[in-house]
């Protein structure tokens, strides 16, 4: 997987994001749509709560986990 410190436009950011997501859910390498949001793929709360702490340990970014369980697309998550 790509550093996130490597990271230095929105495709590469979406790209990061979605291949962790694809480990944590263990999907395949199937295309994920950019417009759903994360309940769609499968996210429950706990699996919302890892993908929080790894904000907050990779970018310093504290996610709310009710976004990651709202209706956000994953491109605006992204941002």
């Amino acid at each position: 997987m790509e550093q996130v410190s490597n990271v230095t436009t929105l495709e590469e950011a979406f790209e990061v994001l979605t291949a962790k997501l694809r480990a944590m859910l263990q999907l395949s390498d199937q295309v994920i749509d950019r417009n759903a949001p994360l309940i769609k793929l499968g996210i429950d709360s706990l699996v919302a709560v890892q993908v929080r702490s790894w904000f907050l340990k990779e970018l310093k970014v504290d996610m709310p986990v009710l976004k990651l369980l709202g209706r956000a697309p994953l491109a605006n998550i992204c941002k």
